[in-house]
């Protein structure tokens, strides 16, 4: 398995430790997340002092990132049971396969100066590949805890009648989805202020990884 050089994970994991911690369809699966820029992996430290919060670090090639499960949310990172995605969240008592509602998170590569617009509709034309009738809505930004704004689409009309929305955020050399999917509009809107939640953590600390295969 590959991981960060030695140093820099240990100095991470120490700041993790010291810092405040503030459905897939039956027939198929949620809408197709974007491909991976590198493989990207998430380990999660639990929270301290009787926190109910746990922050996960995501990394990979050039990249590392913190995000911290909602409250009453687990955190897994990637595994044979989330279909590859750097990390997914659900809500205790359940598990990623059966939730009515899940978050996860994936990298995608960023083309040289492209704009997060163009990915988008890269992504959703994707989508429509799929499912010719799905219907998508821009929703107000997010700010996620290191001050950038992340665009938001609503997604509805899939092919397994899927409920979802996704955050898009733009970094140097990748743009970082996440993403709410649920497999009923009660499920969706339950979640949506866990959503919010997930995206309002995220925090980039470094680009500087290297990935020892």
């Amino acid at each position: 398995m590959a991981h960060p050089s030695l140093p820099l994970l240990l100095s991470l994991l120490a700041l993790l430790a010291s810092a405040p911690s503030p459905g897939r369809a039956e027939e198929g699966p949620a809408s197709p997340a974007p491909p991976a820029a590198a493989p990207a992996q998430a380990t999660a430290a639990k929270p301290e002092d009787g926190g109910n919060r746990t922050t996960g670090m995501v990394f990979g090639e050039g990249h590392l990132f913190t995000l911290e499960a909602p409250r009453g949310w687990l955190i897994e990172g990637k595994g044979e049971g989330n279909n590859g995605l750097a990390a997914v969240f659900y809500p205790r008592g359940t598990s990623f396969p059966e939730a009515p509602a899940v978050l996860y998170v994936n990298t995608a590569a960023r083309l040289r100066q492209e704009k997060v617009d163009d990915f988008i509709a890269r992504d959703i034309e994707a989508l429509r590949q799929s499912s010719p009738g799905v219907k998508v809505e821009r929703r107000p930004t997010l700010r996620t805890a290191d001050g950038k704004e992340a665009q938001v689409r609503e997604v509805s009309g899939d092919r397994w009648s899927n409920r979802e929305s996704l955050a898009f955020v733009t970094e140097d050399s990748l743009f970082v989805t996440l993403v709410l999917t649920a497999r009923s509009e009660e499920a969706y809107r339950q979640s949506l202020g866990a959503f919010a939640e997930l995206v309002k953590s995220y925090k980039f600390l470094t680009k500087d990884v290297k990935i020892n295969r």
